[in-house]
């Protein structure tokens, strides 16, 4: 066959021609990883993709490694099928997304006989992920407290990412601007925490009064869902976290503060 350029005429190759007529190959171009359209939560199996192309010939290897460690991966997919001056690859990869992942990175390596190396591309998994707050309330004093006396109800939002959370208070349903929030605090593993006080006094006028502590996390709807006693309730897929605490009186001259277990839900 006869060779001339990257043009073919009749029986001639794709093959170009390099420095004193030797072939020369092009090498696949910087490596790109996509993600989801949407942050998930742990537990959500997520798609990644990464491409490639301009490289030549059509061999070409591609890699998964999750923090290093290497990932099963289906076989890439290179276009086109037939012969070409220049191919292009595509290779997707499931990942099992867990709350720690916050400062996990996702790599696609690429190897050509091209490269003297290979190139290389981080994914940071924390841009993929969203990790719903815990939610625990607490009081000081504890119960029973007498009538007229401070109560100071702390609000902790746990274990969330991204950073962007507010907590707001509410009595009786309607919201108050008395909590007074605490700096955001980073955890060891990426995680943030945020806290949340509210001082209020035992006064008769406030017997059985609920007080709740609603979390809004990441842009979700300010929906309010909570039990005010009792056991460990979901709320519904899409809503805030909230967690309420109930003044409740025996009569006018001692109080009794009440309030349920953590209430955790989908926010």
């Amino acid at each position: 066959p006869i060779t001339i350029g990257a043009e073919t005429r009749g029986d001639l190759t794709h093959t170009p021609l390099g420095l004193k007529g030797f072939p020369f190959y092009p090498g696949p171009s910087a490596p790109s990883v996509s993600g989801p359209p949407s942050r998930a939560e742990p537990g959500s199996s997520v798609n990644f993709t990464c491409t490639s192309g301009g490289f030549s010939p059509r061999d070409i290897a591609v890699t998964w490694l999750k923090n290093g460690d290497k990932l099963p991966a289906p076989q890439p997919r290179v276009l086109p099928a037939h012969e070409s001056v220049s191919f292009s690859v595509s290779s997707t990869v499931g990942v099992n997304l867990t709350a720690g992942d916050a400062c996990s990175q996702l790599t696609c390596q690429i190897e050509h006989s091209t490269l003297p190396a290979p190139l290389r591309v981080t994914y940071n998994l924390s841009d993929a992920l969203r990790v719903p707050p815990r939610l625990r309330v607490g009081t000081a004093p504890a119960a029973p407290v007498a009538l007229n006396e401070s109560v100071t109800f702390t609000c902790h939002a746990e274990g969330f990412y991204p950073k962007d959370a507010s907590l707001t208070w509410l009595e009786n349903g309607n919201e108050t601007n008395l909590g007074k929030p605490s700096p955001l605090a980073e955890n060891p593993d990426g995680t943030y925490t945020l806290q949340s006080s509210l001082e209020v006094n035992a006064t008769k006028q406030r017997n059985q009064s609920v007080f709740t502590c609603r979390a809004v996390h990441d842009s979700q709807p300010p929906v309010c869902s909570a039990e005010p006693r009792g056991h460990f309730s979901p709320s519904p897929p899409g809503e805030p976290l909230s967690v309420t605490a109930t003044l409740l009186f025996q009569d006018y001259r001692s109080a009794l503060l009440s309030w349920g277990p953590w209430v955790e839900g989908e926010g």
